[in-house]
């Protein structure tokens, strides 16, 4: 997977990989859900689809909502590389990205979380 990636994959992903090859869980912030894509489907992702690249450049997909949300590393940002989310029907990335966390072993720690949606009276 790493080598073709265009950006350093982390470690802890790649351990990720190893151990759930795919899988989903509940997330505490909006797109609310993180579905892990298995490598195969990251790999064919990264290695395909010209048009993908074209309007979704320095990204590297690792997950969806289990919609149109994907859920990836932005290699804009080298020095960290933070997981974002962007609408892959919206080409407009400047209206379509969403940060979620600084880097993705924080974002791992917030997979498997639910949301505290209750409200207090």
């Amino acid at each position: 997977m790493s080598a073709v990636a265009r950006i350093p994959l982390p470690a802890s992903y790649l351990t990720l990989l190893r151990s759930s090859n795919g899988g989903k869980g509940p997330l505490p912030i909006e797109p609310w859900k993180f579905c892990l894509d298995s490598a195969e489907l990251a790999y064919l992702r990264e290695c395909g689809g010209k048009l993908f690249k074209q309007f979704f450049p320095n990204f590297f997909v690792f997950g969806t909502n289990g919609g149109n949300d994907a859920i990836a590393l932005d290699g804009n940002v080298p020095a960290s590389y933070p997981v974002v989310r962007f609408d892959m029907a919206n080409c407009n990335l400047i209206e379509s990205v969403k940060r979620l966390s600084p880097d993705f072993d924080t974002f791992l720690n917030l997979v498997g979380h639910a949301a505290d949606r209750s409200t207090s009276a």
